[in-house]
């Protein structure tokens, strides 16, 4: 087993602010809850291997405990224009809060005819039917994680094994705005996050589907 299993299920509030459509900062806080079913996470995972891939349900052994938290969010958005349709974009974001705290940054190029700070500023300045693609890095330094090792003030997690602090990201994405709708489709491969894992990267996909009134 490569993790513990974890859900967290919260609420967040995040206010962004941008002084052009390349720059601009946000605040937010996050407030929820981890468990198996307080966070209705192992009965969705389940309901998904039985109906969808026809695989047994999971037990859900060694998971981390239910406990409240709260997140404190701060993020720096840049970018300015490369070359004709391409663009630089940087994200720099603070994580602090009993779920997890953590420093990262992300930097990459992002090619097409969206001209704003596409994947951190969801603000819809495009003309319609635009498309834009982003290839970038994202380098993340761990000070805590509950999902990886539990309560940083007590020991409650059945999962003993130490957690790498630093993580790199490639970011391979597809971002397409029609009308109000705006389609992100990013894939990530990403490094280990402890040493007994059995590879050395992870890749997954990532698909957010957003509409605006």
């Amino acid at each position: 087993m490569d993790y513990p299993y974890n859900g967290w299920l919260f609420l967040q509030f995040k206010k962004q602010t941008f002084y052009s459509p390349w720059k601009g900062y946000s605040i937010g806080l996050q407030i929820g809850t981890t468990g198996a079913n307080e966070t209705l996470s192992k009965p969705m995972q389940n309901l998904y291997h039985k109906y969808i891939l026809d695989l047994p349900l999971l037990s859900w052994v060694n998971y981390q405990p239910q406990a409240f938290h709260l997140n404190f969010i701060s993020e720096y958005y840049n970018g300015f224009k490369f070359y004709k349709k391409i663009y630089f974009l940087s994200k720099s974001e603070l994580f602090l809060g009993t779920y997890e705290s953590y420093f990262a940054t992300r930097f990459g190029f992002q090619f097409g005819n969206i001209n704003n700070h596409s994947f951190f500023n969801n603000s819809f300045l495009n003309l319609d039917n635009s498309i834009s693609f982003y290839l970038g890095n994202k380098f993340e330094y761990s000070f805590h994680r509950y999902a990886f090792s539990g309560s940083l003030l007590r020991k409650n997690s059945l999962f003993n094994y130490n957690q790498l602090k630093l993580n790199h990201q490639i970011e391979f994405g597809v971002l397409y705005n029609k009308r109000n709708w705006l389609l992100t489709a990013l894939i990530n491969s990403k490094s280990k996050d402890f040493n007994i894992q059995r590879y050395q990267r992870h890749t997954y996909l990532t698909i957010i589907i957003s509409r605006i009134f």
